[in-house]
């Protein structure tokens, strides 16, 4: 049979491996940049060729990893070749590879030795695709890398003798290739001399002295369980390239088949090295640090099997310094501080894994709340006179409801992809049911004042000092939403060395706030959202800042992330501006929003009040939880 015929049943082989999931993705997957090709009339299968490349017509690669420049003729077939075959040795040799149309070139791991004392090698195999295996040296057909015998003898000057000490004498027994050197290892020049051109004194010499072995002992001894190691990790490295190319270039991929089949072969360790490198090398890119991140927190996610919730606790004290760095935007310095923590997590049970799942969630989380925080960018306003004392201001506003694009404001979604939602302002029950009050007050303090749906007082509480101001960032303390709207409106400074009696004072007194909801919060119509809105507002008012609605959106969005509730900009828009509106982000940093209201049709608005109901469920959720979920 001819060799060619070989050829195709370990294309066919190796083809069966990539009906699995793992390699199936990956096969026929090149690094395009650099290769060019002749209107791609050839085949790479589970191959990368990360260096500048010419591939011929008709020609075949198979779990090849070339980083090398190289040509590649016509009609050849190169298999398992690595850059051990590949690297160059000689400083005065050509820097770019060339293999001769119609050669084929493969790499092949054998096992040497005997079954006590065995041994590996890479063995550099080189042969003409239509050479035949079996045709006696001499005879009709007989040829060494398509060309006569008698050519190969008198271009290299190599006896019949050496390569066949017994008979017969045919391609399949010459042992033409070198499996150990007295010498350092054989590089590809020395392979494919035996192919063209006239082999150096020095060449001659390392080949003579060397261990050969033919064809038939290659196939006597070929390693098989480490030829299909080598498809896999190739397959694993195409892999990695995609995955990091897709995150430093922020494509919409979804890897977690990709992170769940690694984790079945160990490989973890590659993974997070790999993810922890991504990191080095774009540190001036948030977002796809804030991506990095959560694939990290996947991988862990999936080495615990999922145990316990992913958005629980974060809060662990060996997790600190990091979490400090990425405060300061050291994202070099809290990447290693992450890894270095990461591996006092990953030995010791599924329970700690996942928590470290959850710090990496929560690192993301921190970069995710700076990149909103740039919305204050679009925060502006003017001064004007305040309202006397004693004189209350009151905002109302309405609910909201989506009619689509739901979700898509959320951060990072908003700012990576862009968000566009369209929603209705809705009253309920003839009214609307979100109001704040703000009143100047003679007392240098705060007074937080939360009323039941009838008015009612449900809680009353006075801030007399900075201390009680610190837990504004817990969403479920007393008082905390109205906290956070006197730190993000810039009334209270909580690291500041003043008092708050002597910030206060330049206001000439304290506060009153009060608020009303008469739907619940965590109902799903935006409240949380549009009463924080409700209170800048009013709050702005009270203390002479005039401001636009579209500041507003951009500043409940900021107050949010100091609550650290997270959520989107979709509630705010859809309560700021009345009737039907459609609002957008556009991708990129500064998150910046924009509202244009929608000209509904005569007698629109009257139809569809005939057709709302809104029904409570009585569930609540807060969009932080919902956000983290998968």
């Amino acid at each position: 049979p001819r060799v060619s015929t070989v050829l195709c049943c370990v294309i066919i082989v190796h083809l069966v491996g990539v009906q699995h999931d793992y390699l199936r993705h990956v096969a026929a997957d090149v690094c395009n940049r650099y290769l060019q090709s002749h209107e791609e009339k050839h085949c790479v299968i589970n191959s990368r060729v990360q260096s500048e490349a010419t591939i011929g017509d008709g020609s075949v690669l198979i779990n090849c990893n070339i980083q090398h420049p190289i040509v590649i003729g016509a009609n050849c077939f190169l298999s398992g070749v690595t850059n051990t075959l590949l690297e160059l040795q000689a400083a005065d040799l050509s820097p770019v590879l060339s293999v001769p149309d119609g050669i084929a070139l493969q790499e092949i791991r054998v096992t040497m030795g005997t079954a006590q004392k065995c041994f590996h090698l890479d063995v550099g195999v080189v042969y003409g695709i239509n050479d035949l295996l079996t045709a006696s040296e001499g005879s009709e057909g007989a040829t060494f890398c398509n060309r006569p015998w008698s050519e190969f003898f008198e271009r290299t000057k190599i006896q019949s003798s050496e390569l066949w000490p017994t008979t017969p004498h045919n391609l399949l027994t010459a042992k033409l290739y070198v499996a150990s050197h007295t010498h350092p290892e054989a590089t590809t020049e020395d392979i494919l001399w035996l192919a063209i051109g006239s082999p150096s004194e020095e060449t001659l010499l390392r080949w003579r002295s060397a261990w050969r072995v033919s064809l038939m002992d290659i196939l006597r001894r070929v390693d098989s369980e480490a030829e299909f190691k080598k498809g896999r990790d190739i397959a694993f490295q195409l892999q990695l390239d995609r995955m990091v190319a897709a995150l430093k270039n922020n494509e919409l991929v979804c890897f977690l088949s990709f992170f769940k089949q690694s984790l079945v072969e160990n490989r973890q360790h590659d993974l997070f090295a790999t993810l922890d490198h991504v990191v080095e090398e774009v540190l001036d890119k948030p977002l796809v640090i804030c991506r990095t991140y959560a694939c990290i927190a996947d991988i862990l996610g999936y080495m615990a099997g999922e145990v316990g919730i992913r958005g629980g606790p974060a809060a662990n004290i060996a997790w600190r310094m990091a979490f400090n760095l990425l405060e300061k935007e050291d994202y070099l310095a809290a990447t290693r501080a992450l890894a270095a923590e990461r591996k006092n997590w990953t030995d010791n049970g599924p329970d700690r894994i996942i928590r470290a799942s959850r710090h990496y969630e929560r690192a993301g989380h921190i970069i995710t709340r700076m990149g909103v925080a740039t919305a204050k960018k679009f925060i502006s306003g003017t001064q004007s006179e305040p309202p006397p004392i004693g004189q209350p201001v009151t905002v109302t506003a309405p609910a909201r409801i989506d009619i689509a694009g739901g979700w898509t404001d959320t951060p990072p979604q908003a700012y990576e992809w862009g968000g566009v939602v369209v929603t209705l302002a809705i009253k309920i029950n003839d009214e609307k049911p979100i109001k704040c009050t703000a009143t100047r007050i003679e007392g240098l303090k705060l007074v937080l004042v939360q009323c039941g749906s009838e008015g009612q007082v449900v809680e009353r509480i006075e801030v007399t000092d900075l201390s009680h101001m610190l837990d504004y960032s817990q969403p479920h303390a007393p008082g905390a939403l109205m906290k956070a709207a006197f730190v993000c409106a810039g009334v209270v400074e909580v690291r500041s060395s003043q008092s708050l009696a002597e910030q206060l004072s330049k206001y000439g007194g304290g506060f009153e706030l009060t608020t009303i909801s008469n739907i619940p919060q965590g109902s799903g119509l935006g409240t949380s959202s549009i009463l924080g809105g409700a209170i800048m507002a009013a709050l702005w008012r009270a203390t002479g800042q005039q401001h636009t609605k579209d500041s507003l959106i951009h500043a409940v969005l900021y107050l949010e992330q100091l609550l650290t509730t997270g959520g989107g900009w979709q509630d705010q828009c859809g309560g700021m501006y009345g009737g039907a509106k459609i609002s957008k982000s556009e991708i990129g940093l500064p998150v910046k929003i924009s509202t244009q209201e929608i000209e509904t049709p005569d007698g629109f608005l009257a139809k569809l009040n005939e057709h709302l109901m809104l029904i409570y469920t009585g569930r609540t959720r807060l969009a932080r939880n919902l956000s983290r979920m998968y």
